[in-house]
């Protein structure tokens, strides 16, 4: 019995630390239809419904980086938050490696693409549903990058302060640029918005934003994952 239940707590604390709720988890509900972007699937499972989860920020800064990181202020007045690289690779170890979705993933939309995996439609999900932010770049307030970042689809995105251009680069591992995404400026105060994603197994990725206003863009970029 002791046994069991100890077994019990295991579970219960590697759910916690993968983000993951317990009965909510277990029995999903979807979200208000007035919060599915337009065009969403109608035959979306609840258990997908239910993780979808909103990439747009009301925040006016970034999101705080949950995973041991090092913060650093440079000479420019600009500061730099970067995730612990063993902290996310375990992250990935935990996930569905398998369910990684590639270039498939390449320039879509991480919170309303839903990937297919084997297995039907209990295994159907949405990259956004597990994302992380893993770094940030922060000039201002309202002049931000965060690097967003799947395990479990192993993708990664930009996500940024209002009235800023946004972009994202993707790298081979011989440091030649592979693929990019850029955003539109956002027009609302105080809302942040958000690039299409890339395929981030076997490559690096930045996101950036422009620092200027007007001309060509001025980019101030994250480290690379």
């Amino acid at each position: 019995m002791r046994l069991q239940a100890r077994a019990l707590v295991l579970t219960a604390v590697s759910a916690l630390a993968l983000g993951v709720g317990g009965p909510a988890f277990a029995q999903p509900t979807p979200p208000p239809a007035d919060s599915l972007p337009a065009g969403f699937p109608t035959d979306v499972p609840p258990a997908a419904a239910a993780l979808r989860a909103i990439e747009v920020s009301s925040t006016d800064g970034p999101a705080p980086v949950t995973l041991p990181h090092r913060v650093t202020h440079n000479s420019d007045g600009s500061v730099e938050v970067i995730a612990d690289k063993a902290a996310v690779d375990a992250l990935v170890s935990a996930a569905a490696a398998s369910d990684a979705c590639g270039n498939s993933c390449d320039g879509e939309d991480p919170a309303s693409y839903l990937v297919k995996p084997p297995g039907g439609q209990s295994n159907w999900y949405y990259c956004s549903a597990d994302a992380t932010t893993i770094h940030t770049k922060t000039v201002d307030n309202s002049t931000y990058a965060e690097l967003r970042y799947s395990p479990r689809c192993r993708t990664a995105w930009t996500r940024g302060g209002y009235y800023s251009l946004l972009a994202g680069f993707s790298y081979k591992s011989n440091g030649t640029e592979r693929e990019r995404v850029t955003g539109p400026s956002a027009h609302q105060q105080g809302v942040s918005r958000y690039t299409a994603m890339l395929n981030d197994a076997g490559y690096t990725y930045k996101a950036c934003i422009d620092g200027q206003t007007g001309g060509s863009p001025l980019w101030r970029c994250t480290a690379k994952y």
